[in-house]
């Protein structure tokens, strides 16, 4: 630990590539296309016009709200399709009995593509012994909420060789893979990140100097922040393959991705030999 014997101390710093939490609304417009049910009912009869011809007067005449309402409930209308989704052979080709659109306005809080900077900082009981994040930027932490409020994280690094050098005493530089964050607090990945890099050791002193590299890894949910009122979680789609690719609504996501470069700097001022 910082503070306590032959231990060095690090600035940790990253930029990485993720979300944000952004409120506003969006406008869709949809086609509905209506022709025969399955049973080779036209659309305009099995929804009680007397005529086609006042079927589609009605649908002209109606606000975009009553448009929306008749397709989604009265149709089943799903974005695709209809009950009605089967085309009339007419002129010798197959064409829709009608066509119509209708739109709508989504607000709510949405993840759009962002950048965070992470700040830390990072003690090493010796090249070879524990590493330890011993603090943190508390606006972007790494780590997952319980795991921060403790203040120390362990990060590996099972693999870390001294390179450069055919002698011990000519390798002045570094290699090194790990992990660092926790997911034993409740089973997710959320603060847990892999990070790979390079870096310079310090032969006649003994420890290193910097790393640099990459790094990916989950942060947690981003949200719309309010004054007054309780934050809005960001809305996330999840894709799953059910016969066709479709997109759901994940009521409950559990982080957004993080990627992105990191560097470890040897800081004196951390530092108790």
């Amino acid at each position: 630990m910082i503070g306590g014997a032959y231990a060095e101390g690090y600035d940790f710093t990253a930029s990485v590539k993720t979300t944000k939490g952004k409120y506003g609304s969006q406008k869709t417009t949809y086609t509905v296309n209506v022709g025969l049910d399955d049973n080779g009912i036209f659309w305009w009869d099995g929804e009680g016009w007397l005529t086609e011809k006042d079927a589609k007067s009605a649908v002209k005449a109606m606000s975009n709200d009553d448009k929306a309402e008749f397709a989604w409930l009265d149709l089943e209308f799903d974005g695709v399709a209809t009950k009605y989704n089967n085309k009339e052979y007419y002129k010798n080709k197959w064409v829709w009995c009608y066509t119509f659109k209708f739109y709508e306005v989504d607000e709510d809080c949405y993840r759009v593509p962002s950048s965070a900077k992470l700040k830390g900082i990072v003690s090493m009981d010796g090249c070879c012994g524990i590493w330890e994040f011993v603090s943190y930027d508390f606006g972007t932490t790494i780590l997952a909420d319980d795991v921060a409020a403790e203040g120390v994280s362990e990060i590996t690094h099972p693999l870390l060789y001294r390179i450069n050098g055919v002698s011990l005493g000519k390798a002045n530089k570094v290699e090194v893979t790990g992990t660092f964050g926790d997911t034993s607090y409740d089973g997710t990945t959320i603060g847990t990140f892999a990070y790979a890099g390079q870096g310079d050791f310090d032969v006649k002193a003994d420890y290193i100097k910097s790393i640099s590299g990459n790094l990916v890894g989950i942060l947690e949910n981003p949200d719309c922040e309010s004054c007054c009122d309780y934050d809005t979680e960001a809305v996330v789609f999840e894709c799953y393959d059910d016969e066709d690719f479709l997109t759901v609504l994940q009521d409950q996501p559990e982080g957004t991705a993080a990627f992105g470069t990191f560097s470890l700097k040897y800081n004196k001022k951390y530092t108790s030999l």
